[in-house]
Formats: structure tokens, sequence, C-alpha cells
């Protein structure tokens, strides 16, 4: 069997990585090949072949510099990951920055937290830690702009921002949709029959119109059976479910 591990450490604390080793090396003690997608060092240096990508991102990237024992990449000059697993420079010192004042929410009683109080420096860089399901954005949770100090606030926690985990800010914000709108006009997305969804389009209709038309601001959606509805009547009351995709409206 293949496992193929797209960053399995993802968001684990050290603990938690220690325990993800223990599973891997249980799979390759089975007789599996594991192949894992990852920036975690430690899960790196546990490898027993590496290959590594680069030197850079994007079109300054795809070359494999190195494929072989991980020591050997310590040879490779080229590599980033090299100066990270190898290199055993200091860090640079730096100076740290004082508190400007505290905020205080609590006590805080919520999950597995019993009347906690605590106090979160103002004007620094604070890091809460802890392995996972310890409370951590339980009690960072607790910081509203009800806490005394806090004058306005941004949270970003780690639910997608739209409907799906592909979601972006360019998705979110409708950018995508003026992009995916100017795709669709082009002559080859016309003989293609593509919508701005980037896949045929699902409307009877709009696939028999020719390509200038399907284009045109002027088509309404009313006019697509995929779009159209019945209205509710007593014995067929309405319902919550979302209409079939179309790429008919503009």
């Amino acid at each position: 069997m293949v496992y193929v591990l797209d960053e399995p450490s993802a968001g684990l604390h050290p603990a938690d990585t220690e325990a993800l080793l223990v599973v891997l090396d249980r799979l390759k003690a089975a007789g599996n090949s594991v192949f894992v997608v990852e920036h975690h060092l430690d899960v790196v240096r546990h490898a027993d072949w590496l290959v590594d990508v680069g030197p850079r991102a994007g079109v300054h990237g795809g070359r494999v510099l190195h494929s072989g024992p991980p020591e050997g990449l310590a040879d490779v000059e080229a590599s980033a990951t090299r100066r990270f697993l190898f290199d055993r420079t200091p860090a640079p010192a730096r100076t740290v920055r004082e508190p400007a004042g505290w905020l205080r929410p609590g006590p805080v009683t919520r999950h597995n937290l019993r009347a906690v109080d605590a106090a979160f420096p103002v004007g620094v860089l604070t890091a809460v830690t802890g392995v996972s399901g310890s409370g951590k954005s339980t009690l960072v949770g607790a910081l509203t702009e009800e806490v005394p100090g806090v004058g306005r606030m941004v949270t970003v926690d780690q639910r997608p921002i739209g409907r799906t985990p592909r979601s972006n800010l360019a998705t979110y914000t409708g950018l995508f949709d003026v992009v995916r709108k100017l795709f669709a006009e082009t002559e080859e997305a016309g003989r293609a029959g593509t919508g701005p969804g980037g896949s045929p389009s699902t409307c009877p209709a709009a696939a028999a119109r020719p390509a200038r038309a399907r284009a045109s601001s002027r088509w309404s959606s009313s006019s697509c059976p995929v779009r159209t509805r019945p209205a509710p009547t007593a014995t067929a009351p309405a319902t919550t479910r979302r209409p079939s995709r179309c790429d008919c409206a503009d």
C-alpha cells in the first residue's frame, strides 16, 4: 500500500507530532510506502529518503535539488531547506518590547476552562501555547471588544472565510467572479461551452446559444430552465434546497 500525506503535521503541537511519527513508523514497519509533503523539521529529519524541490517558488522553482538520504542535502547550497536542517548559526538578538498595558478577560468558564483568569499584555506579540485541546482557542476567544482596553478587534480563526476551505480573500470579495466572467467571454470559452464556473455550462438553454449571446449581459437568468422553479403550493411547501448550478446569470 502507498500512503500519500500532504502536511499531516499542520497545526499540531510538537507533542502531537511525536505521536504522528509513531504512526508513520508503524505504517512503514507494516511494509507500506509512505510519501509525506512536509515542512515540519522533525518529520523531515525522521525521513529515510528526502526529496527537496526548489530552489524557490513559482517560476523560480520546479527543480529537484536533492533525492537521497537527508544528510546528503547538507551539500546542496541552492536548497532553502538545507539552511534550516543543518545551519547552526544562532538567531540574531532582538529587543523584547515592554507591555503598554494589560487585558484581563475572565474569569472564563467554557469547555474545559473553569473560572480561569488571565492577563494579556498590550502592544506586544503574545503566543498562547499548549497541546491540542488544552483550551488555547477557548481562552483567547474570551478576548472581545467588551473587555476593558480593547478599542477595536479583528479575529481570524481557523474556519474558512467562505463556504469551502478553498475560499480566500479574492473569492470572498467577489474578485474572482469578475475574472471568471472575462475568461467566459473569450472565443475559446465560447467554443468549449464554458461558463464563468470554469466547466461546461449545465444550462441547456445556455449551451444551445452562440458564444456571443452567452456572454451578453442581456441574457436573463429567468429564461434558464435550470434556475426556473415553480412557486410553492400548499401541497408542495418551499424547501431550503439550493438550485442546480447554472452559469447563465451575470
